[in-house]
């Protein structure tokens, strides 16, 4: 299933495939990795699931903001240019209609 957001190239036609940041979004998982491999050493070393329970909890956030960060940059980039291609076919449509006014003109 293909969205149209107006305008062309390809932020236009964004599919369902794991094309786009979005929905990669919630695939993020190397903060998570990470803080657990941080975890659970100091976890053993304290002899207590403190450090597990403020590190990973704290790492998952931090992957889901991410995802989002992710996802928003791509929404700005793909506005950004679903404007300047705007832009572009207002001016080729008043250069077709100055290039048709002059040719009626002579």
């Amino acid at each position: 299933m293909e969205k149209n957001h107006g305008g062309g190239g390809d932020c236009a036609k964004q599919t369902s495939e794991d094309s786009t940041a979005c929905n990669k979004a919630p695939r993020t998982w190397f903060l998570t990795a990470a803080g657990f491999c941080v975890s659970l050493p100091l976890a053993l070393k304290f002899n207590s699931r403190i450090p597990q329970l403020l590190i990973i909890p704290t790492a998952i956030v931090l992957d889901h903001m991410m995802g989002i960060w992710l996802c928003e940059r791509e929404h700005a980039k793909c506005a950004k240019s679903r404007m300047m291609l705007q832009e572009m076919h207002k001016i080729v449509a008043e250069e077709l209609a100055k290039s048709a006014g002059a040719k009626s003109e002579d």
